[in-house]
């Protein structure tokens, strides 16, 4: 049976209740960042690997961390639309004053699910080829490369405005979800901005290194976003063995 949480409750104490265990709902999800986090570096050792010792096409592509439809790819995809999903969730069952409005939480899940239909369909690359033919003004940087950047940059700036205050109501009620987001979506810009813009400007000593260091930094982060969208829905939902009834 599973019960509301901090949102309004249709349960009361059980034997396994997270929000009064702590340590148990922390242990349960630093077990699952640990598991992202190994997968993610046997992704980066993979890609490394196969970059020194040049196995068939076929490895290569499948292993390969540089461009879409490989192993990376899929593995970011499918992690950027469990952020959207959970993030949905929390906007059908957060209430009161501990929560900014529901719309918030929803609109933030459709934008992850839009960055996972990106990383899967390569959809900034598309805005990129576009802009070389009819929008050249867009393209600013060397290469012809990332004219995707200034249109997602605004966007995050117009939604970062419009939900600053929201940002503040959750580090006063929820700090360490919300920090630890934060946290996550610094690695996910640094990745996804710096390294790749430095990757532009051909600042490093190879394109693999550049690679495999952007995509840890993306992968890093967005594990950390995952983990606290997570541990933000187990406040609001708790979970009640079956076999015992609600008191």
């Amino acid at each position: 049976m599973i019960g509301r949480g901090e949102s309004g409750s249709l349960t009361k104490g059980t034997d396994i209740d997270l929000l009064r265990n702590p340590d148990t709902l922390f242990l349960r999800t630093r077990m699952l960042l640990f598991v992202l986090l190994a997968a993610e570096l046997a992704m980066a050792f993979a890609y490394v690997t196969i970059s020194i010792l040049e196995p068939p096409e076929t490895v290569r592509r499948v292993f390969s961390l540089d461009g879409e439809q490989n192993v990376g790819s899929w593995f970011s995809a499918i992690q950027l639309f469990a952020i959207g999903l959970v993030l949905i969730t929390i906007s059908l069952l957060a209430k009161g004053d501990r929560w900014p409005k529901n719309w918030l939480f929803f609109g933030a899940g459709l934008a992850f699910m839009f960055l996972s239909a990106d990383e899967a369909l390569a959809i900034h690359e598309s805005i990129t080829g576009f802009a070389n033919r009819h929008a050249k003004w867009l393209v600013l940087f060397p290469g012809n490369h990332g004219a995707w950047i200034p249109l997602y940059l605004l966007s995050g700036i117009a939604a970062l405005g419009l939900t600053w205050r929201s940002i503040l109501l959750m580090l006063q009620v929820h700090r360490k979800q919300t920090a630890q987001g934060i946290v996550g979506g610094i690695l996910v810009l640094i990745g996804a901005l710096g390294v790749e813009v430095a990757g532009y400007f051909e600042l490093f000593a190879s394109p693999v290194a550049q690679v495999t260091i952007e995509e840890l930094f993306e992968m890093f982060g967005a594990s950390l976003i995952l983990i606290s969208c997570v541990e933000l829905l187990l406040k609001l939902v708790r979970v009640v063995p079956l076999n015992q009834p609600a008191r």
